[in-house]
């Protein structure tokens, strides 16, 4: 048991912070992630800043909390988000052309639960929560919290159905 981490590229600020034994394989890390024990990503997947549970499979080319840009400003372009993109200039913000990002905003973080199944090729928002159990389907889109032990698919994903009755999910929660 132990850490097997093969062609993985730390970008930026990126950081792995890991419980034994985890796989991540040919994986891109640009923030922090912070990754249970048994959990593994396979080759392509694009990691910001999240927490991935114990127990997790997560496919190929999954994409988790990367940046977001700003749909109400005069530019979509990320140079008003300071001097690490492009040279923040500052007469622009007093002009205001930018609206002040809250810091958890920029910075939030994505949850996945314990045992959690994310399907090849899909792509979860910066600071969501995926619940302990949840499936996520291949190709989807999530861009809100995915209840415990519920399947989402699509783009944007939808609930599908739920993986057990609530009185089983409420026990499972429990332990």
């Amino acid at each position: 048991l132990g850490f097997r981490f093969e062609n993985i590229s730390l970008i930026g600020a990126g950081r792995v912070v890991a419980e034994s034994p985890v796989s991540l394989l040919g994986c891109y890390i640009l923030g922090e992630l912070k990754i249970g024990a048994f959990s593994y990503a396979g080759i392509g997947g694009i990691f910001g800043g999240c927490t991935i549970g114990r127990y997790c499979s997560i496919a190929p080319s999954v994409r988790i909390s990367l940046g977001e840009h700003p749909t109400d400003w005069l530019t979509t372009h990320p140079l008003g988000f300071g001097e690490a993109h492009f040279g923040y200039v500052e007469e622009y913000a007093a002009a205001q052309l930018f609206k002040p990002r809250p810091v958890e905003m920029i910075r939030a973080e994505t949850i996945i639960g314990n045992d959690v199944w994310i399907g090849a090729n899909s792509t979860l928002r910066r600071g969501i929560t995926i619940g302990h159990g949840a499936i996520i389907g291949a190709h989807s889109l999530v861009l809100d919290d995915a209840p415990p032990y519920a399947i989402v698919t699509g783009a944007p994903a939808k609930i599908h159905r739920y993986r057990f009755d609530p009185d089983l999910i409420q026990e499972l929660l429990a332990l």
